[in-house]
């Protein structure tokens, strides 16, 4: 909640991008609020990514966006092994499924050695089958790219959070920003849909799908959100051994998906996008679950001998320009940042560190540095030593030998830890994204009612 009813910086978003932008310019004593509709950080477009870490290595060569990914690329790297967020090097392969892909299977190779990536490497059908046995015979070549990866969203949104909320950034969850007007005095009054105001003199959007309604709220008409909806399919932790790599499709490859092993342990397909007429559409509809499924055919029919744990949709934040939009209105005292799309995951911290800079030029000071300690973060990734693994938590009076979710081996320990955070969820969703429980084989079939328990107890 405002704890407060005067800002020296609101951040409307408490996604990805809002949560790196807080993280980045908190640590002095500047008042900072993050404002979200939603019940908790790393919502909507951001708890809806494929967990890509990427290197933009097939982005046009000098592009802002170029520039953007490589640079967030090594921060992220840097980050989350100090935060202990679970990242992971698997390497990927873009696949050409015919002939007609193969000129872009070049280009894509010299755009990743003109950015830097010169362990690019093209491969023949035998070579692609060789190191992923569990492709089908479609396959035509393949293009290595051995630096990108995995990691968990989860767990990088909240680990930004909780280093702005141990910096004494204010979080307001719940409401939404319905209105701003400019007053005589130069700072902006937001009011939300509840009625309730706060005043600000520095204004940052980024609201994820919602990013241009808020802009236009500013006077602005420079972008549109598109409304799209992008589904997976979730297979059985027993299938992650068929692949090592990341397989993509070529750019601009009509009717193809990502086939990729989680950070999570498990094997995902997707995604597969439809136009939607809303934003907020997560809606797994039969046509999406059917593409998936003859693509997974077509491309790794041994695949689908597995159980699919889960299904799941989210909005992806795509432009109208097709482009991402990060935009600063100096005269304002207000940025724009919005349209990220499958890249916001690797962005966001270079996003923050170029957002930083606006505010700075627009007049903003950081008065007083304060500490600013990275927080270790609870790992949640399969291929790390999990709590229940170690022999010194297992043998604790703390919890981490009580097994609560079977499926994903969650700890009560884990769970009050989560409750007990500087960011605690406020449902089970929350639970799931901080801990994993209930997203097992069983989705929740066995441990809900503990965690809901759990969740209601006083504390």
């Amino acid at each position: 909640m405002a704890n407060s009813d005067n800002y020296d910086v609101a951040i409307i978003g408490a996604g990805l991008a809002g949560t790196a932008i807080a993280r980045h310019i908190s640590g002095s004593n500047a008042r900072i609020i993050v404002i979200d509709a939603g019940n908790d950080v790393g919502q909507g477009a951001s708890s809806a990514t494929s967990g890509i870490w990427h290197t933009g290595f097939d982005t046009l060569p000098s592009s802002p966006l170029s520039m953007l990914v490589k640079r967030g690329y090594l921060m992220l790297q840097e980050y989350a092994f100090r935060a202990n967020i679970p990242i992971e090097k698997t390497g990927s392969i873009a696949v050409a499924w015919g002939d007609d892909e193969i000129a872009m299977l070049t280009e894509m190779e010299r755009r990743a050695h003109l950015n830097g990536f010169t362990n690019a490497r093209l491969l023949t059908q035998q070579e692609v089958l060789d190191i992923e046995y569990a492709l089908g015979p479609n396959v035509v070549a393949g293009l290595e790219i051995p630096d990108e990866g995995l990691v968990c969203s989860w767990t990088t949104a909240l680990a930004f959070a909780t280093q702005a909320r141990n910096n004494d950034v204010d979080f307001w969850f719940g409401v939404r920003v319905a209105a701003a007007q400019r007053r005589p005095d130069l700072l902006w009054r937001l009011t939300m849909n509840s009625g309730e105001e706060i005043v600000a003199k520095y204004v940052v959007n980024a609201a994820g799908v919602f990013c241009d309604d808020v802009d236009a709220m500013f006077g602005h008409d420079d972008f549109t959100i598109v409304p799209t909806v992008g589904t997976y399919l979730t297979f059985d932790k027993l299938s992650r051994p068929l692949f090592s790599h990341i397989i993509t499709p070529v750019l601009g490859a009509v009717g193809r998906a990502s086939i990729s092993p989680t950070i999570y342990g498990n094997t995902s397909i997707g995604p597969v996008l439809r136009a939607s007429a809303s934003k907020t559409d997560s809606e797994v509809t039969p046509d999406a679950i059917t593409q998936l499924v003859e693509f997974g055919e077509f491309a790794a029919p041994r695949l689908l001998d597995f159980e699919v744990t889960s299904m799941h949709a989210g909005s992806v934040p795509i432009s109208s320009k097709n482009e991402m939009h990060v935009q600063e209105h100096s005269a304002q005292r207000y940025i724009c940042v919005g349209a990220l799309g499958s890249k916001g995951l690797t962005t966001c911290m270079a996003i923050a560190e170029e957002v930083s800079r606006h505010l700075t030029a627009m007049g903003f000071q950081a008065r007083r540095p304060l500490a600013s300690t990275i927080p270790v973060m609870p790992n949640i990734g399969e291929h790390f030593v999990r709590p229940y693994q170690r022999q010194e938590f297992a043998q604790s009076a703390a919890g981490y030998g009580d097994i609560v979710c079977f499926c994903e081996r969650v700890t009560r320990a884990e769970i009050e830890d989560a409750l007990a955070s500087a960011i605690p969820p406020n449902d089970v969703a929350g639970i799931m994204r901080r801990t994993r429980a209930t997203m097992g084989r069983c989705q929740g079939a066995d441990c809900s009612a503990r965690v809901r328990d759990m969740l209601s107890a006083p504390r």
